[in-house]
């Protein structure tokens, strides 16, 4: 068995004002529908849910040894949560191909905040 590790952590503020700053052009490269629909229905608490979120898909991308980077995008991530609360990863597209090149059985994520900052870990493991 392989595991592979990556960790991010980014400030809140940057996430708000990108999104303040650039609307729907940001939010529409960076998260999926269903994200935007998520954060977006925690009012107060958006900012940090977008941040958080963005953390986990660096996270994913340094696990795939990718980064944002050889056709890996922020879209080819999708943070959900299970019916319990935890987080839950899909990959799609290049972000797919990599994880199955990897020989990929499952990818798991953690993710935390506080008022200023997003950090997730993500670990994929073959």
């Amino acid at each position: 068995m392989s595991v592979y590790c990556g960790t991010d952590m980014v400030e809140v503020e940057r996430i708000r004002k990108a999104i303040e700053n650039r609307g729907d052009r940001f939010l529409l490269r960076v998260f999926t529908k269903n994200e935007i629909a998520y954060c977006t229905g925690r009012n107060a608490g958006q900012w940090l849910s977008f941040a958080a979120r963005f953390a986990a898909k660096e996270a994913v991308s340094k696990a795939l040894g990718t980064g944002f980077g050889r056709g890996v995008t922020p879209l080819n991530v999708e943070v959900s949560l299970l019916p319990g609360g935890q987080p839950e990863i899909t990959v799609y597209g290049n972000a797919r191909n990599r994880f199955e090149e990897l020989g990929g059985k499952g990818i798991s994520v953690s993710m935390s905040h506080t008022a200023t900052h997003a950090l997730a870990m993500a670990v994929l493991w073959s």
